[in-house]
Formats: C-alpha cells, sequence, structure tokens
C-alpha cells in the first residue's frame, strides 16, 4: 500500500483496498482502516467502500473470468489498478443491481481520480460491452472455480471433508452474514436491549439458539447501537456465542483463554460467570493483545492479560492449574469466510501444515495446565477435519487421562470426536467444539 492516496472517490478507495487485500495480501479490515484514515468519509460513502471492497474479493474469481474476454490483451501489471477499477464496475453491475449508466459512467470517473486518464476509453468499452452482453444472453456458463469463486485447493479440501454439502458451504460463503449481537447480561437484559434496539428503528429478532443472541435485520455500523460504547452488547456469531454454555464456569475457578486477541470469548465468558472467577488471557501478539485490552475496557472487565505462546507456558506460567481451559486454537479459518471473504486470498493450502503444529503444541502444553477433573474446549472456525476431529483423535491416542464429554448443541453436525457446524446451517458461522475432561491419573 505504498501508492499515494489523494482521492475521495469511494470507487477509487475501493479500487484501493482491493488492490491491498489481492495483490499485497493485507486483510480486508487492515486496508480499510489504512487507506480512509485521515479521510473525511461519510458514514454512508465509509459503507459503500465497505460493500464494494467485500463484493470484490469474494467474487474475485468469477469476475476475473468475465472480465479476461473482454480485454483485448492483458493490463500490465504495473497498471493494475485498472484491473481493480473494472472488477468494480462488474461487481456493481452484476451484485449490486447498479443501473448501468452510474455504473459505467462513475466507474469511468475512478480513472481521472487515479491518475490514469489513459484508461477511461478502456473502462468505458470493457463495461459496456459488458452490459451487451448480458443484453443479449452471450455471457456463457463458467466453470465451478468461478462460478463458485474459491480458489481450487480450497474447493478440493471443502470437497473432500464434505462432499454432501460442498455446494450449500460455497454458496454460503459468497453471501454475507447476519449481523449478530449478544448482550452483556452484567449490563441489560436480552428483552431490555431488543427495546432499545427498537427505540432507535433498529429492526432485530431474539436468536433462536442463543439465549443472549440478537440478529439484525440489516448491518449497521457498530456505533449506531445503542449503548455500545458503554458495553451493553458486542458482535460475535451465535456459533461463538455457545461456548459458555459448555464450559460451566463455576465460582473461584481459575479460567484460562489461549490464543485470546482480541478478546470476543474471553469477555463472553466473564460475562457469563461469576464475578470472582480469575480470568487469564494470553496471545503471542503484543499488537493483538491492546485490542483485547481494548474490548475488556470497553465492557469494564477486568482479566489477567498475558504476553507470550500458549505451546510454551514454562515461560509465563504461575504454576497453579486451571479447572477450565478454552482452547480457540489457530486455524484455517474455512468456516467464516461469509464474514472473511479475505481467507480466500490470504489463506495457502501449505499453511495448513503450520497451523496443524501450532494445533498440536498448544493443546499439548495447555492440557499439561488444566486441573484434574477440570474441562478444557478445543474450538476452531475452521470446516477441516485434520484440524478438527482428526486432531482430537490424535491427543487422545496420546494422552491416556483424556476423556470426551457429551455436548448440548442439537443444530451442530455430531462427529466421532466432537460437534460440527456448517457456514449457513442455522445461519450460523461454521465452527468446531470439542470438550474434554481430565481424569485422575
Amino acid at each position: 500500500m505504498s501508492r499515494p492516496i489523494k482521492t475521495q472517490h469511494p470507487r477509487s478507495l475501493a479500487a484501493l483496498v482491493c488492490e491491498a487485500v489481492i495483490h499485497d495480501g493485507k486483510s480486508l479490515g487492515e486496508a480499510i482502516e489504512k487507506i480512509l484514515e485521515g479521510k473525511n468519509i461519510s458514514p454512508q460513502d465509509r459503507g459503500f467502500i465497505q460493500s464494494l471492497s467485500f463484493g470484490v474479493v469474494r467474487w474475485y474469481w468469477q469476475l476475473e473470468e468475465q472480465l479476461e474476454p473482454l480485454l483485448n490483451k492483458p493490463i500490465k501489471n504495473k497498471e493494475r489498478l485498472i484491473k481493480y477499477v473494472l472488477l468494480i464496475g462488474l461487481f456493481q453491475i452484476q451484485h449490486l443491481q447498479t443501473p448501468a449508466h452510474a455504473a459505467v459512467s462513475d466507474t469511468v470517473k475512478c480513472c481521472q481520480q487515479l491518475g490514469k486518464q489513459w484508461a477511461k476509453n478502456l473502462v468505458n468499452a470493457c463495461l459496456r460491452n459488458f452490459l451487451r452482453q448480458l443484453d443479449n444472453e452471450e455471457i456463457q456458463s463458467i466453470e465451478p472455480t468461478e462460478h463458485f469463486s474459491h480458489p481450487q485447493w480450497m474447493i478440493e479440501k471443502i470437497q473432500a471433508a464434505w462432499p454432501e454439502q460442498i455446494n450449500d458451504i460455497l454458496f454460503a460463503n459468497n453471501h454475507a452474514a447476519p449481523l449478530c449481537l449478544r448482550v452483556n447480561q452484567k449490563r441489560c437484559s436480552r428483552d431490555d436491549y431488543l427495546q432499545h434496539l427498537h427505540d432507535a428503528e433498529i429492526s432485530a429478532t431474539k436468536d433462536p439458539h442463543s439465549p443472549i443472541g440478537i440478529r439484525l435485520e440489516k448491518s449497521l455500523p457498530v456505533q449506531m447501537l445503542p449503548n455500545f460504547d458503554q458495553g451493553w452488547a458486542s458482535v460475535q456469531d451465535t456459533a461463538s456465542q455457545l461456548i459458555t454454555q459448555f464450559l460451566h464456569v463455576s465460582q473461584k475457578q481459575r479460567v484460562l483463554d489461549a490464543c485470546a486477541a482480541p478478546g470476543g470469548k474471553t469477555s463472553l465468558i466473564m460475562e457469563n460467570s461469576p464475578n470472582d472467577i480469575l480470568m487469564h488471557a494470553i496471545d503471542i501478539s503484543s499488537e493483538r493483545n491492546n485490542r483485547l485490552e481494548n474490548t475488556l475496557t470497553r465492557l469494564n472487565l477486568d482479566a489477567q492479560i498475558i504476553s507470550g505462546d500458549a505451546s510454551k507456558p514454562e515461560q509465563w506460567w504461575d504454576k497453579k492449574h486451571y479447572q477450565r481451559i478454552l482452547v480457540d486454537a489457530p486455524c484455517s479459518g474455512l468456516g467464516v469466510i461469509r464474514r472473511h471473504p479475505d481467507i480466500k486470498h490470504l489463506r495457502q493450502k501449505d499453511d495448513l501444515i503450520e497451523l496443524r503444529k501450532s494445533q498440536i503444541a498448544i493443546l499439548d502444553a495447555c492440557w499439561k495446565l488444566l486441573d484434574e477433573e477440570g474441562i478444557l474446549l478445543y474450538t476452531t472456525c475452521s470446516i477441516l477435519p485434520e484440524e478438527n476431529e482428526e486432531q482430537i483423535d490424535a491427543f487422545l491416542q496420546r494422552t491416556s487421562n483424556a476423556k470426551i464429554l457429551p455436548i448440548d448443541h442439537p443444530t451442530a453436525i455430531t462427529l466421532a470426536f466432537g460437534k460440527q457446524t456448517l457456514p449457513g446451517i442455522s445461519d450460523m458461522d461454521g465452527f468446531y467444539y470439542c470438550l474434554l475432561s481430565k481424569q485422575p491419573e
């Protein structure tokens, strides 16, 4: 993201965000914050920029396949920004139902805004050609990679794991997830918060699967939520909200959240546990721990934050065992693509090797910190068996004092070891849970 960013034009800014994610390997959140930093962008324009950026990142493979025949020759790498401008134009026409004249004329204006005057005729010609093909129904069906708009290796992995659900999973990944909230029970009841939303003319309903959950009819900036800054509610998917029902934290227990930042699950546990628990939250990234601290401050919660490696407790552990441990292990994230479409671009197949090693190391290390008859909940936001039930199978084979406990989760799929939700089923993210009890030697 070394380009000078002078434009205020929403489509131009969205093109810069897409370049930062797809070409430079930045996350969507990081790219949007960096590119909009210091700019006087209205909430409406910011929402439009996010919609364009998320959409192009989500549908990149489909859009690229449709762009290729519209070009007489490929766009040179040094002019790649024009490619992202064109993809934004195609996305508007196909997925936002933007009126044709606006999609073309406003996208052409990006060329001037970005200092690419030479490309105005190219962008205009390509988009108008695409519109003519649409009118004449000349656009042919495209291959599954482009239709489902995922990298091929990802499709193959999901196909192998979930052959019967593959189409539903890929479909869910390509559609934005609902905005789910959890209500901070120490501040407000769910019914009271629903009333606050109603008074603010925000349409919302009770989450049918979480006693603390609310689903909004439409997404909106969190700053518009009543008393959000005072910690009355947090954004969290339903699948994640359910973990406190399985951990059963009791009074005065020592609780560890491994890999805790940015703090969503740490704060969830504390909101739904007695006030006298001792909560430790560890993460290897000091930068992410700053976000964890901000989360706890907003919610007026007090946990001991540790910057350290969960797989190397000898560097930070105080030698006192925990009665409850959450291992929300680092993973591929293939269960949350509908919320984070940049995972399609940022995650690579070879990453799975190192991720599996980390999962093994953290799980084994945290098990040693667990008290006898204590409970450890292993979770990931992955849908791949090698990160989930296969990891637990291998763990049980090398760990004689581990016992699996049942999990009451009626909407999840019961596996040989643990339970799994899939993207879109009951409108939840893909999430894996396995509850383990430490038996006396």
